[in-house]
């Protein structure tokens, strides 16, 4: 077996393994395991932007008007660390909140709703509506 042959077999197997983690770390997967949404439930007359980010995705800046969401679908990396934070202001509040931690939400949520109320950031429970306020916007 000459050198470029071992090299070739080397290539193939990193193009399928950069394939198969793309496919476990995808934001656009069809099949993803996570949602997360974002409601702005501020009142009427209240705009909610956001820009959420991971370390590899930026969703982009969003204007939310009231009763509006935004969300996103995708899948968990190998390695148990996704995390996407998010920046959230509106007339009363300019702050920062890890809105999807792996470590904390994997087994807790695969439907990550959250709501943006008058008071605080809430957790909103897909299949019962229960709510808990997770980050209050003035400490």
């Amino acid at each position: 077996m000459n050198c470029s042959s071992i090299i070739s077999k080397h290539r193939v197997k990193l193009l399928i393994l950069i394939i198969w983690v793309s496919e476990f770390s995808s934001i656009t997967a069809v099949d993803a395991k996570r949602h997360v949404r974002i409601i702005n439930e501020l009142g009427e007359g209240y705009v909610l932007t956001i820009h959420c980010k991971s370390r590899d995705d930026d969703l982009g800046v969003h204007y939310l008007p009231h009763n509006e969401y935004f969300d996103w679908r995708f899948n968990d990396n190998i390695w148990g660390s996704t995390l996407f934070f998010c920046h959230f202001q509106w007339r009363d509040a300019d702050v920062y909140f890890d809105i999807y931690d792996a470590t904390r939400d994997r087994l807790r949520c695969s439907l990550c709703w959250w709501s943006a109320r008058i008071d605080a950031l809430y957790s909103v429970d897909y299949n019962t509506g229960a709510a808990e306020a997770w980050l209050h916007w003035h400490g």
